[in-house]
């Protein structure tokens, strides 16, 4: 009897470690990609601000002014913009405001669902990897809504997996931008065509 009992209690006690090895396995991936997340960002922003030394240049970021003539100027195209990176952030929403647009920042997930309710923005600019709530999530919450389902939504983001971008674009993306020092320099043309493409459908 006493044999059984140490018995049991060597399975249990095996496993509940391999319960905490496994957990802790799952930790340890999460912090690395999150880690992993975090150095692509700061690689982005030292790239960025090595190829344009001031915001005021604007020789690397290239607006179609066409769309510029194109936009009515009693109107400022509001967009909401969720980023969890605070430096990859303040160069997007800098860009957005110099090209005319109307911002409001979420710095995650949380909450950006009730905003875009609120506000009712001409476009959602979305990042995916971020805490509390990631961009997918928020793609579907707002693609299932039916005041807010026919709000386009680009994302601008890390996540370069093809097969999540198929996925984003299937699920109603408008659009999907993976982040480097390259691409924020599309990033407002992207915007302003897929608007100037909107008004004119709604004129016809």
């Amino acid at each position: 009897m006493i044999i059984l009992v140490n018995s049991n209690f060597a399975i249990v006690a095996t496993s509940l470690r391999s319960q905490r090895e496994t957990l802790s396995s799952r930790n340890v991936r999460q912090v690395s990609q999150r880690t992993q997340v975090i150095q692509q960002n700061v690689l982005f922003v030292k790239q960025y601000n090595f190829t344009t030394h001031s915001f005021n240049c604007m020789k690397n970021i290239k607006f179609d002014l066409r769309f510029l003539m194109f936009m009515d100027s009693a109107k400022k195209y509001k967009i909401v913009y969720a980023e969890d990176s605070k430096y990859i952030a303040n160069v997007v929403k800098r860009n957005l405001l110099n090209a005319g647009f109307e911002v409001y920042y979420s710095e995650n997930g949380q909450g950006v669902f009730e905003l875009v309710k609120r506000i009712k923005p001409d476009l959602v600019l979305l990042d995916n990897l971020m805490p509390i709530k990631d961009g997918f999530s928020l793609l579907s919450e707002l693609k299932s809504d039916e005041e807010t389902k026919n709000i386009p939504i680009i994302f601008f983001t890390m996540e370069a997996d093809k097969s999540h971008i198929i996925q984003s674009i299937g699920s109603g993306a408008a659009d999907y931008i993976v982040k480097d020092s390259r691409t924020i320099g599309d990033l407002i043309p992207r915007i302003q065509k897929l608007l100037k493409k909107i008004e004119e459908k709604n004129k016809n």
